[in-house]
Parts: structure tokens; C-alpha cells; sequence
């Protein structure tokens, strides 16, 4: 695996030749948990302080409405600068993808501009999503009206479904395009592929 993982940002930038499925896998394996690590370590501190300090607010005996108004305005501040972590590490992760996945596309002897179609989506899907969010972060904020937050957000569950599907679209291009056998033998790509 590590192996591969080597090969593969040794040639972030190489769209030429072909690559076996699993030199190709274990490289999509390392970026996907390295990018939930990376998530992760970042969300920690951010929605630690923001629960510590509403279990403050209760325990000094704030009312539930006061806690409620609390917490919706915590998260919305604390999701917004969460959302934009998550886009950087989103671009970096398809970026890190695009060439290893051109090259896997050829040793399927498919085009490899699928790959940059896919990166183009994927890129398109998460700034969508940004924006999105930000809507969304807002009504929880500051419901239109004044009136619950939840509900307002629950009034823009239907557009969150959309958005979540085109959000996916690019991965399932990679993971329908990825599984795909092998051409035998060289084909107008190059030789044989990358194994490790």
C-alpha cells in the first residue's frame, strides 16, 4: 500500500500511462482517511468549546429557550468556519485524485478528461454546497421571521436532498469508473499498467 500511496504523489502531475486498480485504490484509501483525520482534528476543538459553553450557560441555570438561542448561534459560527476547513481539505482531496484517476480511467482505455470533468463537478458540487450551507447556517442563526430555527431549516429539507446528490455525483463517477477491469495488454494509453 505504501507503495503506491508513494507512486502516486510522486506523479500528482503525470497524466500519462496507466494504473492497475489497486496501485490506483490504495492511493484513493489513503487520501480518503487522511482527509477524515484531518476533519476530524479540526472539528474537535471547535465543537468542544462550543458544547462547553453551553453546558456552562445551563449549569449557571440559563432558561431553555436562552440555551437553545445559545447553541443555534454557536453552531452556526462554529459550522461556517468548519464548512470552509471542509472545502479546502474537499479541493486538496480531489486535486491530490485527478491525475491517479486519469491514469486509471486509461488503463481501462477510457478518455482521461473524464478525470478533469469529475474534478470540474466535484469543485462545482462543493462550492454549491458552501453556498448552501451558508443559507442554511444562516436561517439557523437568524430564522426568517424570528421564529424557530429548526423549523426553518426543516422548510429546506427537500433542497439539502439535491444538493447532498450532486455533491455525490463526482464519487460515484470515480468509484463506476475505478472498478473497471483492465485493458489486456498495452493499449493506446501505454504499456501495462502500474501494479503494486
Amino acid at each position: 500500500m505504501l507503495a503506491a500511496v508513494k507512486y502516486n504523489l510522486a506523479h500528482l502531475v503525470n497524466f500519462e500511462g496507466r494504473d492497475a486498480r489497486q496501485t490506483f485504490w490504495y492511493y484513493v484509501l489513503f487520501l480518503f482517511i487522511m482527509q477524515y483525520i484531518l476533519g476530524f482534528v479540526v472539528a474537535i476543538p471547535v465543537f468542544g468549546s462550543m458544547f462547553g459553553e453551553i453546558i456552562n450557560a445551563a449549569t449557571r441555570g440559563a432558561s431553555e429557550v436562552e440555551t437553545e438561542a445559545m447553541l443555534m448561534g454557536r453552531m452556526a459560527s462554529s459550522l461556517r468556519m468548519t464548512m470552509n476547513v471542509q472545502l479546502a481539505l474537499g479541493f486538496v482531496f480531489w486535486l491530490l485524485l485527478v491525475a491517479a484517476f486519469a491514469r486509471r480511467l486509461q488503463d481501462s482505455g477510457k478518455p482521461g478528461w473524464i478525470a478533469f470533468a469529475t474534478f470540474a463537478l466535484a469543485i462545482a458540487g462543493q462550492l454549491y454546497g458552501l453556498w448552501y450551507a451558508g443559507r442554511l447556517i444562516d436561517r439557523m442563526a437568524v430564522p426568517p421571521g424570528g421564529g424557530n430555527p429548526v423549523m426553518a431549516m426543516n422548510g429546506m429539507r427537500g433542497q439539502v436532498l439535491g444538493m447532498s446528490l450532486f455533491g455525490w455525483l463526482p464519487t460515484i463517477l470515480v468509484v463506476g469508473f475505478g472498478i473497471l477491469r483492465s485493458d489486456e495488454g498495452p493499449n493506446r494509453y501505454g504499456d501495462e499498467p502500474v501494479r503494486f
